[in-house]
């Protein structure tokens, strides 16, 4: 398995097996549209940052946040900024779980398996 070291740290590359680490993250740090909306819907906090290099969030993730709300934490694109963010929701527990807590509110929609059935009937 491809990973990249520098000093104690060590992060794995996997492939296909985003449902298997997901649902052991603690937190995610994510720029996809779906992939983080699911993760937060699994009650998973969400670090993402604007791939443009932009100071505050481009179109795509103020739309993110506006459905994702407080689940999705967004920050400037430098490492840095991305690193403070992860280690300050994983130092306090208040904020990762309200964070997770938000995002399982977010996403929650008890009768979407039957809309999405219905839809798929109807197109057959």
């Amino acid at each position: 398995m491809p990973c990249l070291k520098k000093g104690n740290l060590e992060l794995k590359l996997i492939k296909n097996k985003f449902g298997d680490i997901i649902n052991r993250a603690d937190i995610i740090i994510g720029q996809a549209g779906t992939g983080n909306e699911q993760a937060a819907g699994l009650g998973k906090p969400v670090v993402a940052f604007d791939s443009e290099g932009h100071n505050k969030p481009g179109w795509y993730r103020a739309r993110q946040k506006g459905l994702l709300g407080d689940s999705l934490s967004v920050v400037p694109g430098s490492g840095r900024a991305i690193a403070e963010e992860v280690l300050s929701i994983l130092e306090d527990e208040h904020k990762k779980n309200y964070m997770s807590k938000t995002g399982r509110e977010r996403m929650e929609d008890k009768d979407c398996v039957n809309r999405i059935s219905e839809e798929i009937m109807k197109l057959l």
